[in-house]
């Protein structure tokens, strides 16, 4: 009897599936029944370095790799009632099938045979989609995927275009001990506040964070929450000089925090907090710029704090960790 692929030793099936990665185990486990059965009691490592979800409008694309352009990522579109898939230069047309259904049945698959720590996990509806797709629908969705999966370890995780509550519905189920950084940028509620940033911070992801970045939305939360990050880029409604004074007493305290970039709306106090801070080492005010700068040095050590104001465009206050050397 002459022997086939299905007769192989696990171990050898094991090491070609880990060799062929995700686009040929989304091929191969279609082979046949037993393929499929194996994949799944023995799912292999992808080592997929990112994973890139973009939602359009009757069109989705996943890339599993860096790069930019769309053909870089496996296209899934709607065709009438058919579903069209691309990927490079292949193409194929699946009669009566929801474009959505198949997109999510591979996100499974995917997240699967994803053991190794993901470097990004990003997540995007660009601007106008966004009013035109089921956005909430599909997060829904990829939320229920990640729920019916192992934990994703994920280092990075993007989402843009988005709320609060979208974003921690998915972080709930990536590994928590992982997670580095958070960014997000809203176009959904850009000049709202949104209060859902509350149930966001009582995370452990949160905590664990190193750094975060929130565009576009100013929040209504302490900025004593923030304390605890490496690096800091976000915008407040409201802001006090004692805040910003635990800030500063951050750097000089500890050598974790390298940058916090401090947008707000309000200052009620800040006089206060540059009465605290002393005469600026440079100044300029005109009806184009207004910007403040000092430099204060950090203890014993060979690096200075650089405070830097400006109200040219919006207000903020930018706090880094520069070497002695570079003070002017």
């Amino acid at each position: 009897m002459t022997p086939n692929l299905t007769d192989m030793p696990d171990v050898v099936l094991r090491q070609i599936f880990t060799d062929v990665g995700c686009p040929g185990i989304l091929n191969l486990r279609k082979v046949c029944q037993s393929f499929r059965k194996f994949l799944q009691e023995f799912p292999t490592d992808s080592r997929i370095p990112r994973i890139n979800i973009t939602i359009y409008h009757n069109l989705m694309i996943i890339k599993l790799q860096p790069g930019i352009l769309e053909i870089d990522g496996i296209r899934y579109s709607k065709e009438g009632a058919n579903c069209n898939i691309r990927y490079g230069n292949w193409e194929k047309v699946l009669e009566n099938c929801d474009y959505s259904n198949r997109v999510f049945e591979d996100l499974e698959i995917i997240f699967a045979h994803q053991k190794s720590v993901l470097n990004s996990l990003e997540i995007f509806c660009p601007i106008p989609d966004i009013r035109e797709t089921e956005f909430p629908e599909k997060v829904q969705r990829l939320q229920k995927v990640l729920e019916n999966s192992r934990k994703l370890k994920v280092k990075k995780f993007y989402m843009l275009y988005s709320e609060f509550s979208h974003i921690s519905s998915l972080l709930k189920h990536l590994d928590a001990g992982i997670i580095e950084e958070i960014a997000t940028f809203s176009m959904m509620k850009p000049y709202e506040n949104d209060n859902e940033i509350e149930e966001f911070v009582k995370l452990d992801h949160w905590k664990n964070l190193k750094r975060i970045k929130i565009y576009n939305v100013p929040i209504e939360i302490s900025l004593q929450y923030f304390l605890h990050f490496k690096e800091v880029t976000v915008e407040f409604t409201r802001i006090s000089a004692e805040e910003m004074i635990l800030v500063m007493e951050n750097f000089f305290n500890s050598s974790f925090p390298e940058e916090f970039y401090i947008g707000y709306t309000d200052f009620d106090d800040e006089i206060q907090f540059l009465n605290y801070l002393g005469p600026p080492r440079t100044f300029i005010e005109d009806y184009e710029m207004y910007q403040r700068k000092w430099y204060k040095r950090i203890g014993n050590s060979s690096e200075a704090l650089f405070i830097f104001q400006s109200k040219a465009d919006d207000n903020f206050f930018k706090f880094s960790r520069i070497p002695l050397s570079d003070v002017p």
